[in-house]
Order: C-alpha cells, then sequence, then structure tokens
C-alpha cells in the first residue's frame, strides 16, 4: 500500500506536467497543533507545504502534495519532525470569485521522533519510556480550502485541515500513585519497584494554513470560456 501511494504521487505529477493549460502550484506555511494523545508529547509548531493541482472538470481535482511539519517535544529540546507525500481528490462547492474546495488525501509519512521519557515532577523516578524512533506508516487527510482569485492565474487561500496516521507509536508508563503519601511525598524504592505497563498512541494534529496558487495557464473555466468564443 506504501508504494502504491508514492507511485500514485508521481503518476499525478507526470499528468500535470504533461496538462500544463489544467494544472496550478501553491505553496503554504501555517500552524499545526498535536491532537488527542499527541499532545502529551509535542507542542504546537510550523507546517509547510508544496502542491500541485489537476483539474478534471469544472468541479474536480486531482491534489498532491509533499508536507513538512516541525513541532517541539515534550521534556525534550528536540523536535518532533515528519515529511510526507500526498495524493486525493479535490470537490469545488463554491466556484465565484470567492471559492471553497473541499479535499481528502492519502498519504506516506516518513516521522522521526526523539527520546521522551519523562519523570515524576521533582524527582528522579522514571514514569516514561520512550526511546527515540523512525516511523514510515500510511496516513489520512481531511480539510476544506477557502480561496479568493485576485487574478485570472492567482489564489489567495486559508486551509484548515486534520491529518492522522493509520499506525501506533509505542511506549511504556507506569502510576506511581500508590508510592504518593498524603503530604505528596513519593517513597522512590517503592516507586521504583512499580512495573510500566505498555501504551501506545496514534498521531494526529489540525493545521490551519495560508498559501498562495499560481496556475501554469488558463485554468478549467478559463479554458472552456476560451473554446466558447472560438466556437463563436
Amino acid at each position: 500500500m506504501k508504494k502504491v501511494v508514492v507511485i500514485m504521487f508521481f503518476l499525478t505529477l507526470y499528468q500535470i506536467q504533461a496538462q500544463e493549460s489544467k494544472s496550478a502550484i501553491g505553496i503554504q506555511g501555517g500552524y499545526v497543533m498535536p491532537g488527542n494523545d499527541s499532545g502529551d508529547f509535542s507542542n504546537n509548531g510550523f507546517a509547510g507545504e508544496l502542491n500541485f493541482r489537476r483539474s478534471l472538470s469544472r468541479h474536480l481535482s486531482v491534489v498532491l502534495s509533499s508536507n513538512y511539519e516541525r513541532m517541539t517535544a515534550i521534556n525534550s529540546n528536540e523536535a518532533w519532525r515528519k515529511l510526507s507525500l500526498n495524493v486525493g481528490p479535490s470537490f469545488r462547492i463554491m466556484d465565484k470569485k470567492i471559492h471553497a474546495d473541499v479535499f481528502g488525501l492519502i498519504g506516506y509519512a516518513m516521522q522521526k521522533s526523539p527520546d521522551m521519557n519523562a519523570n515524576y515532577p521533582d524527582s528522579s523516578v522514571l514514569i516514561r519510556k520512550m526511546p527515540a524512533m523512525d516511523m514510515n506508516a500510511l496516513q489520512g487527510t481531511l480539510g476544506i480550502k477557502f480561496g479568493y482569485a485576485i487574478s485570472k492565474r492567482i489564489n489567495l487561500y486559508v486551509k484548515p485541515q486534520f491529518t492522522t496516521g493509520f499506525s501506533d507509536f509505542s511506549y511504556q508508563s507506569r502510576d506511581i500513585s500508590p508510592a504518593i503519601n498524603e503530604r505528596g511525598g513519593i517513597d522512590v524504592e517503592a516507586a521504583n519497584s512499580i512495573p510500566f505497563e505498555n501504551q501506545n498512541f496514534r498521531s494526529s494534529n489540525t493545521s490551519v494554513n495560508v498559501g498562495i496558487d499560481i496556475s501554469f495557464a488558463n485554468d478549467w473555466n478559463s479554458t472552456r470560456s476560451n473554446k466558447t468564443s472560438k466556437t463563436s
């Protein structure tokens, strides 16, 4: 499945280059926020994207994108990084100077997480073990893109989206509450005797991006208008 996503990505790129009359390139940057259990391991961060769009009709397009995300890991000075390749359909639901596109993408993500072991506050008692790791996995993205056409070939846009991985990260943790007395003190020996339990979580995030689209040539609507004028 991972190979299929990569092959689809490059086949779509080839089609875009071969059909410039209905294609556009976009670049964006924005703010990414970890979701669900991911918030226990990383802070908010930065997201950047380079994307291509190939119009199949007035309302339907195929989109491919290359995304980079960087978030600071909790209890670490290092960053959580992810690079992904994504491809999928986009459907235009508003087709005017101000327009909107709903899209769904499937992608192949290459993630790198730092060592994120954690101690109980103000103590040497380890309560979480999560070594640095690399993970390559599939992911899915859903979102909506609000655009404003400042010319026939240039669009500005805002794009909120949600992304979730399809594989789990593993770590170990333990509950040391039985080793904490009524005054909040810790019995270190008792705490260290509590065994760790295996846990997992699925990486997900929400991002809000702003960007610009530039058409290589006329878009679908302009192409239709030109054909109509020639035939008449």
